[in-house]
């Protein structure tokens, strides 16, 4: 039997804290943002689900997005925290790819996505993203093989367990591209997420189209290479090899103008030092990191 193409996972599982109310069944242009992340979605698809914490909120949820669905994923993947869980929870799909998207994307479009799909389906990538000028990237917004994340989840969470972020996912994948978000659209504001409700009155770019990331970016198998060797090590306690690795991963990034991902490198070398008992090192390398990741103009986790 041909596996069906694509599932789209739109990720439903976050709790609106910072807006204060139920941020995805918010109005926006006359429309809940949830839905229209939906409608943007489900023709670039096979199959389109959401994903969310409990059964309830998922039946309240689709209740609300009628026949725009096929179904929904209720976060039951253990060993791992936030996103990764309902990403996790997707790979039970039986669909050759599985693209996830964050459900408040109120301004997100069709075409856009179909040439984010165009640019990595039925290529040599095992994955990929979206990155921008200023060396962010949109870690909620992935296209993968499900065999290769099938792969990737459980050791991914026993190694990692509540320290593992959805950038994990691109650092564990042996051939990942990133597409620069000029490469997709002209208005940035395309990929701009609400997070407060004064969002909806003035929505910001997620990040610049311009700076020093200037074209697409693929990360070969050195990048999975070293993250692996890293997060055995810090599995298995070898932590002096496992910091290296990190710092080697994240320098590597650096050279690429990737600074959010040699932000979270950094971060995990800090764990490491820690782990070692040399505060004063892993401190210092959550310095390195916050420094770098300030260069971001958008607060990405």
């Amino acid at each position: 039997m041909k596996l069906k193409k694509i599932a789209c996972v739109i990720l439903a599982g976050g709790e609106s804290e910072r807006f204060g109310g139920d941020k995805l069944l918010t109005k926006y242009k006359g429309e809940e943002i949830i839905k229209r992340v939906c409608k943007a979605a489900k023709p670039c698809v096979d199959d389109l689900y959401i994903s969310a914490r409990t059964r309830e909120r998922a039946e309240q949820l689709a209740t609300v997005l009628n026949n725009l669905i096929d179904g929904y994923l209720v976060d039951t993947y253990s060993g791992c925290q936030g996103p990764l869980r309902g990403m996790a929870t997707a790979t039970e799909l039986g669909h050759e790819y599985i693209l996830t998207l964050s459900a408040d994307l109120p301004e997100i479009k069709t075409e856009t996505l179909a040439v984010f799909l165009q640019k990595l389906v039925d290529k040599e990538y095992s994955g990929g993203s979206i990155v921008w000028g200023n060396g962010a990237v949109e870690t909620l917004i992935q296209l993968h093989k499900t065999e290769e994340l099938r792969a990737i989840f459980p050791k991914l969470c026993q190694a990692r367990g509540e320290v593992a972020r959805p950038s994990d996912l691109l650092r564990a994948s042996a051939s990942v591209l990133l597409i620069h978000g000029r490469e997709l659209t002209d208005d940035p504001r395309v990929f701009a997420n609400v997070n407060r409700p004064e969002d909806l009155m003035s929505l910001e770019p997620r990040a610049p189209l311009e700076g020093w990331v200037k074209e697409d970016i693929h990360l070969g198998p050195w990048h999975s290479e070293l993250f692996w060797r890293a997060t055995a090590g810090l599995s298995g306690e070898r932590l002096e090899e496992a910091e290296a690795n990190y710092l080697a991963e994240a320098e590597g990034y650096l050279k690429m103008g990737l600074t959010h991902l040699a932000g979270h490198a950094l971060m995990d070398a800090g764990v490491a030092a820690e782990r070692m008992g040399d505060m004063g090192r892993a401190e210092n390398y959550r310095r390195r990191s916050r420094e770098i990741l300030s260069r971001m103009s958008y607060e990405f986790g």
